[in-house]
């Protein structure tokens, strides 16, 4: 890869970076605009993004056959090559790459068809996703232990600042005080659960073989065509570490509307282990971890973290959260977990059919 310098005429250009960094894929006269953390360049054929990043070349060039090789069976937003055959730009101001645009707008996940679909292209996106075995891209971000500690710091934190006040300001005060030693008690037993069913060597396992996370995998970063797929981008968070921390985290930012679903958590397992088996320490491993109070966590860091804005919103995301983790961990999840994990080729595998998704998809809204 070549180095390319600060160009001199940087002063007198309205461009947010380098000039250079537009002529290196031919783009110099093309007008330009910011689009969240990128930005959007406007040419004549071609609508791009350039985005700077503060990594390294090595991981750059990482992430750049990662998509070359997930795209084999997802769309993603893959690095162009600029004119000298390059995936990305090595600068003195940072690092830089170059994405077409993809089509489609931001996931809604309003029918339980276009949840699935979103399930299903993880699925092909984790069976793809894999690299150098030994690779431990931000590996503490799978570190269940430290994550559980942190949500233990997050509650002591909140709770000494609401018994700090002369009085309860905020409804969502009262919940969270009511409901804290219960919660504080539910993550410490996921984490001892976790231990009994070897996390750590299903971790292990993980980056023994080069398992990979997209890191991001929320609805911003999956952009749905009007035929209800979806193509995948925002790549740069990227981790080591066992997939199924994703789609247990995956499932429970989204999965709650559609729990009064029969079977739901089951068929959507399944969809999923068609295309990524599950093999059954993963499923032993994966059960607890859809016991996290991941969506009450949620609540309780935006009360900390914004005070009263949204407060009636805030109180009712809370009990939504509370109540889905009740379902889950007290009804739904012990008798799916109590069953043999879902395979390639167990005929359960039948029990959501094509023809049971394009029923999906003439329902309008979650019930």
């Amino acid at each position: 890869m070549r180095e390319i310098g600060v160009a001199r005429e940087r002063d007198q250009s309205s461009l947010p970076f380098d000039p250079h960094i537009l002529r290196e894929y031919g783009l110099s006269d093309a007008r330009v605009e910011k689009c969240g953390g990128a930005w959007r360049v406007h040419a004549a054929d071609e609508i791009y993004y350039v985005k700077g990043v503060p990594f390294s070349a090595q991981r750059l060039e990482q992430i750049h056959i990662l998509l070359d090789r997930v795209s084999g069976g997802v769309q993603v937003a893959r690095f162009v090559h600029n004119q000298f055959g390059d995936p990305f730009v090595i600068h003195e101001s940072g690092n830089y790459y170059v994405t077409l645009s993809c089509d489609g707008k931001p996931a809604s996940f309003e029918r339980l068809a276009l949840f699935l679909e979103g399930v299903e292209t993880l699925a092909r996106w984790h069976s793809l996703a894999h690299t150098v075995p030994g690779n431990l891209w931000f590996a503490e971000r799978s570190d269940a232990a430290a994550r559980i500690r942190n949500d233990l710091l997050t509650i002591d934190t909140l709770r000494a600042r609401v018994l700090a006040k002369d009085r309860l300001a905020h409804e969502f005060d009262e919940w969270f005080l009511s409901l804290r030693e219960e919660l504080e008690r539910r993550l410490r037993e996921v984490g001892e659960r976790l231990s009994e069913v070897k996390y750590e060597g299903v971790r292990s396992y993980a980056f023994a073989t080069g398992e990979i996370c997209h890191g991001s995998y929320v609805r911003k970063n999956l952009l749905e065509s009007e035929r209800g797929t979806y193509a995948v981008i925002d790549h740069d968070h990227v981790y080591a570490g066992p997939q199924m921390a994703e789609l247990a985290t995956f499932l429970l930012h989204y999965l709650a509307p559609f729990l009064s679903r029969e079977d739901v958590l089951r068929r959507t397992l399944m969809a999923y282990a068609a295309i990524r088996p599950i093999n059954q320490a993963e499923w032993a491993v994966l059960g607890q971890l859809l016991c996290y109070p991941q969506g009450v966590m949620r609540c309780v860091e935006a009360r900390l973290k914004n005070g009263n804005a949204d407060e009636d919103d805030l109180v009712d995301a809370l009990e939504d959260a509370w109540t889905a983790s009740n379902l889950l961990s007290t009804e739904i999840l012990p008798a799916l977990f109590s069953a043999t994990r879902p395979t390639r080729d167990d005929e359960t595998l039948g029990a959501y059919s094509r023809s049971e998704k394009e029923g999906d998809k003439n329902e309008h809204e979650p019930s």
